[in-house]
């Protein structure tokens, strides 16, 4: 449980992921890209715990009925407010997204992983 509830505080700094495809024979879109929201369960937990952005996390060390109510969630606030990167090999992806299914050819794709705090984490972006 208090995994779930560590994950969701990480949600709440969104994990947006683009992929983007290089496309030839369009004149009017120079890229073709994808966007998914909500995809911490994709990412591996050791990425998302050495890299956030400032936000409340989950205290691991909170107990309940006996720590302080405030000592529930911490603040990182030496943390920056985003985090970018840019996976450009299958061998970069799959060290960090270890749950994904989407199949990406880098030779015509990159993927970007963008991550930023958001109090309504379970809203899902889109592109347009």
């Amino acid at each position: 449980m208090k995994e779930v509830k560590k994950i969701k505080v990480i949600l709440i700094g969104m994990v947006l992921i683009v992929t983007s495809v290089f496309s030839s024979g369009c004149n009017n879109i120079k890229y073709n890209a994808k966007l998914y929201s909500n995809v911490g369960e994709w990412i591996d937990k050791s990425f998302l715990n050495e890299n956030k952005v400032k936000a409340y996390y989950s205290n691991e060390n909170y107990v309940e009925g006996v720590s302080y109510p405030d000592e529930q969630y911490i603040y990182e606030n030496d943390a920056p407010e985003k985090r970018f990167f840019i996976f450009e090999s299958d061998f970069e992806f799959k060290k960090i997204f270890v749950n994904c299914e989407e199949k990406i050819d880098f030779s015509k794709e990159i993927v970007i992983l963008y991550i930023f705090a958001d109090v309504n984490f379970k809203i899902d972006y889109e592109l347009k």
